[in-house]
């Protein structure tokens, strides 16, 4: 070994300035004083005395980087969102689907744009696979009518 890895492997009572006697404000004696008288007759090993030398250098001395959690820091907003299980919007969505279908064969204008105005309003509750559906379908059967109602006047 060399000097520097003995001088590291010292016990505390060596060491006049250890982070842990500055916090707790006792030394290694007052702390091995502690347990003395609990096994004196059974002789350490070398292994176990190396392992509680070194142990007594451990010392976690970090703090957190992630930032505490809101535990109980709930508003109404969360719990309304949490209650819904995501099935907001899938009302109109399904009403929006059966107006644009109806807008495809009686008043297409009228029908295809509330199928749209219905798919739009799913589409922000979270049901977006229905409002993009119900959105495009009466787009398509606005759009239609538009097209083709010329050819149907006479």
């Amino acid at each position: 070994m060399t000097q520097e890895q003995q001088e590291d492997r010292q016990p505390l009572q060596n060491r006049a300035e250890h982070p842990l006697e500055k916090v707790i404000g006792t030394t290694a004696s007052e702390d091995s004083s502690a347990g003395a008288g609990v096994h004196d007759d059974v002789p350490e090993s070398p292994e176990a005395k190396l392992a509680r030398e070194e142990s007594a250098f451990d010392a976690e001395l970090a703090q957190e980087v992630a930032p505490p959690w809101p535990h109980g820091e709930r508003n109404a907003a969360d719990e309304r969102r949490r209650a819904d299980d995501g099935l907001g919007g899938q009302g109109l969505g399904w009403t929006g689907i059966v107006l644009s279908i109806l807008a495809f064969f009686m008043f297409p204008v009228i029908l295809g744009i509330a199928g749209v105005a219905f798919g739009y309003f799913s589409y922000r509750q979270g049901a977006h696979t229905l409002g993009i559906w119900a959105m495009v379908l009466g787009g398509l059967a606005v759009l239609g009518a538009l097209l083709f109602s010329p050819y149907f006047v006479r």
